[in-house]
């Protein structure tokens, strides 16, 4: 599987938005070769071992993702995003890998703006509760075992292919389709991080990788609220069709910037793509197909 001197980078969730993009677009320099760990793979660490090629680092990009469906089925978050954190990294302590671990939001309702990786950790629901205990995992992976890692929270991601669950796409197809649909808020603000940047970021982490464990944010640096976001799809596409759900009495988060000094510092990265030009990008992709 894989030839002498190849730098072997296996990520889990090949199926998934952000993985689909890293195998289909990456640009990584040098003799990289990115397999895909299936669910097979993760059944029993010991025995994956056996068959995989010596692997230089393991990317997590599997897990549940839907804020709503964690309030519905917690059991189902807490137990599969931590368990297979957990697997892959016993794979990466068997085979002395680094680890890369994509986090999210994990702040709560911010102490201040914008958010530093200093910042309180805060759990809001049962997604992000999942979140957080796996970062823990990776934390102890290397107190214990000395397995470096590197911990990514984004804020919000988006772009072409993504799925309708997330608010961009949501509102994308609503302006192509004309059918109405509901919104719960048009205040509430995000930091939102084009696919294509956070593949740059993974790239300049792998070839720039620091030993030890580390925690980094990752997003714009800017915020957008619903309303904000509309206004910006309909200059490209046709009015949205929208009312307003009546207010829930869940924790909300009004308003969240990331502070990416850290990892910008680190690696010399920062996105190069404006919410603007990212929503021009998603239309014209959609236009093609």
């Amino acid at each position: 599987m894989s030839i002498a001197g190849d730098i072997i980078v296996a990520i889990s969730g090949a199926g998934g938005f952000i993985g689909s993009n890293l195998i289909k677009n990456h640009n990584l320099s040098g003799n990289f070769k990115i397999i895909t760990l299936s669910r097979k793979d993760l059944e029993d660490p010991s025995s994956s071992i056996l068959k995989l090629p010596k692997l230089d680092f393991i990317i997590n990009l599997a897990s549940h993702t839907s804020i709503d469906e964690s309030w519905i089925n917690p059991y189902k978050y807490l137990h599969d995003n931590y368990n297979i954190t957990l697997k892959l990294l016993e794979i990466a302590r068997k085979n002395n890998s680094k680890f890369i671990q994509l986090s999210s939001y994990v702040y709560g309702v911010p102490n201040y703006l914008p958010i530093d990786e200093m910042h309180d950790v805060k759990t809001y629901n049962p997604y992000s509760s999942s979140k957080i205990a796996s970062e823990n995992l990776c934390i102890d992976y290397f107190n214990l075992f000395n397995i470096s890692s590197s911990i990514l929270r984004l804020f919000n991601i988006y772009g072409p292919g993504q799925d309708q669950r997330f608010l961009i796409p949501y509102l994308l197809d609503a302006s192509m389709t004309g059918k109405k649909i509901k919104i719960r808020d048009l205040s509430i603000r995000r930091d939102y991080l084009w696919i294509g940047d956070l593949i740059k970021a993974l790239e300049l982490l792998i070839l720039n990788f620091k030993e030890g464990s580390h925690v980094y944010n990752l997003g714009y640096g800017k915020s957008y609220s619903a309303l904000e976001i509309i206004s910006e799809i309909e200059k490209n596409s046709g009015k949205i069709n929208y009312s307003l759900l009546s207010k829930s009495s869940e924790v909300v988060v009004k308003d969240c910037i990331a502070d990416t000094r850290k990892f910008s510092t680190d690696f010399s990265w920062k996105p190069e793509i404006s919410f603007d030009e990212g929503i021009k990008k998603i239309f014209e992709d959609t236009k093609r197909k």
